[in-house]
């Protein structure tokens, strides 16, 4: 039993679990990338991650929107 949850464990936790295989093309990676603003491909998904409840929720997010509140045409 032991060594059964070891290998469950072992495959939730690698890096290939974690993030999304590329596709070698743009149609092949359109349902995880937004390809729709030019220069800038946003995942179209977010991941928020607190360590604690303490933490602030700042990262990627965050930055990716106060750069567009900063270019406003």
């Amino acid at each position: 039993m032991r060594d059964e949850l070891c290998n469950i464990l072992e495959h939730i936790n690698s890096p290939s679990t974690y993030a999304p295989s590329l596709g070698s093309s743009q149609v092949e990676t359109e349902h995880i990338i937004d390809f729709s603003i030019c220069g800038i491909s946003p995942y179209r998904f977010g991941i928020n991650y607190l360590a604690n409840s303490c933490q602030s929720h700042s990262g990627v997010s965050v930055t990716i929107r106060c750069t567009f509140e900063d270019v406003r045409l």
